[in-house]
């Protein structure tokens, strides 16, 4: 099954960690795999001391030129996914802010969707980031869209730790 989560509001990759916890429960395996970020979020403290590994293909957000450094990391984070699908490799994997990579062309669409008809029936691929594409949109199986209402950085609040990371 294919999951998606997006929209512009908070909470993508705060669902996509609850339903790895909720699988842990019920004795599946979880890899989490994000793209676009380089470092570790209090989620992932959690995640690691679960025994669910959690791997960074990222160079940090992007504004701007791409870098071959970013598509270099990109690059090995979709090699490492088609390992992991290919093999098996566990029941739940997430690819957090893999929507935004494709989005703003880190990843190719193609590559995705083509990766996507290799998931076999009995796992569960999680996708995260704002800006799905209508083909990746097509492909899932399920699709949340999180739509902010209001959100307190219109205040100037700034992310917090344990809350927004």
């Amino acid at each position: 099954m294919i999951h998606i989560y997006t929209g512009d509001g908070k909470g993508k990759t705060t669902a996509a960690t609850g339903l790895v916890v909720r699988a842990l429960g019920a004795y599946l395996s979880a890899i989490v795999i994000r793209f676009i970020k380089k470092t570790q979020s209090c989620e992932d403290i959690t995640l690691k001391k679960l025994g669910v590994p959690v791997e960074y293909y990222g160079t940090g957000y992007i504004h701007g030129e791409i870098s071959e450094e970013a598509k270099k990391e990109a690059k090995k984070g979709i090699e490492r996914t088609m390992e992991i699908i290919n093999k098996r490799l566990s029941d739940i994997l997430v690819l957090d802010e893999i929507n935004v990579a494709v989005s703003i062309g880190v990843i190719s669409e193609e590559k995705v969707l083509d990766i996507l008809k290799l998931v076999p029936s009995n796992m569960e691929v999680i996708l995260t980031g704002r800006g799905a594409t209508d083909k990746m949109i097509d492909k899932a199986d399920l699709i949340t869209e999180m739509k902010e209402i209001k959100h307190y950085y219109h205040k100037g609040i700034k992310a917090r730790r344990g809350i927004e990371f």
